[in-house]
C-alpha cells in the first residue's frame, strides 16, 4: 500500500509540474495576466494572427501592438490590425484590455454587432473600423436581394394563373352554351319531327 502512495504521489506531481507548465504558456510574464489571456484569446479567434507567440510587449511588442511601461509592468495601450485580412466577429476580448486608447481594425472583413464591450468602452480612446469592414454591424454576413428577386417572380406566376384561369373559365362557359344550344335545337327538331 505504501508503495502503491509513492506511486500516486509521484504521478500526482508529474501532473501539477505539467499543468504548471500549461498555464505558463498561456499567462506569459511580461504583460498581467488579463491582457495576456485577452491577447491569446484575440490571436485564436482569428488565424492570420496564430503565428504570434509570447508575450505580447516584452522582449519587443508584436508589430500590431503596442505597450506602454507602468509600474506594475507593461501595459498594452494600442492594437492596429489594419490591412489583416481578418474575417469574422469582432472578438469581445478587445474590451478585456482596459489600459486601451486606440484600436485600428479597418479593411479587413469583418462582420456582425460591434461588442458591447467597445461601445462601453471608458475613457478616452480611439476606435477606427472603417473603411474596409462593409458588414460591421450588421447581423448578416452577407448582404441579399432575394426579395427584390422573388417578389416580381411571384407576383408574375401569380399573373400568369389568373389569366389561364380566366381563359379556360370563358372556355368552359363557352362550350356549355354551345351544348345548351345545340340540346335545344334536338329538342326543337324533335317537337317539329313529332307534329309531323
Amino acid at each position: 500500500m505504501d508503495k502503491q502512495m509513492g506511486v500516486w504521489t509521484v504521478k500526482l506531481l508529474l501532473v501539477a509540474v505539467l499543468k504548471a507548465l500549461v498555464c505558463s504558456l498561456y499567462i506569459v510574464p511580461g504583460v498581467s495576466g488579463i491582457q495576456a489571456l485577452a491577447i491569446e484569446n484575440i490571436k485564436l479567434s482569428y488565424t492570420n494572427l496564430i503565428n504570434w507567440t509570447g508575450d505580447p510587449c516584452v522582449p519587443a511588442p508584436h508589430p500590431w501592438v503596442t505597450c506602454s511601461t507602468s509600474d506594475t509592468g507593461p501595459i498594452i495601450t494600442g492594437v492596429d490590425l489594419s490591412d489583416y485580412n481578418l474575417v469574422g466577429p469582432i472578438s469581445p476580448n478587445f474590451g478585456d484590455l482596459l489600459n486601451l486608447t486606440s484600436l485600428l481594425i479597418q479593411n479587413n472583413n469583418f462582420s456582425g454587432p460591434i461588442p458591447p464591450s467597445l461601445i462601453s468602452h471608458s475613457g478616452a480612446w480611439t476606435f477606427v473600423y472603417a473603411p474596409g469592414n462593409p458588414m460591421l454591424g450588421s447581423r448578416t454576413s452577407k448582404p441579399t436581394n432575394i426579395g427584390i428577386i422573388i417578389g416580381p417572380i411571384i407576383g408574375g406566376i401569380l399573373v400568369l394563373v389568373i389569366i389561364i384561369g380566366v381563359i379556360v373559365y370563358f372556355q368552359v362557359q363557352n362550350k356549355r352554351g354551345k351544348t345548351t344550344k345545340t340540346s335545344g335545337n334536338l329538342q326543337m327538331m324533335k317537337s317539329s319531327h313529332q307534329g309531323k
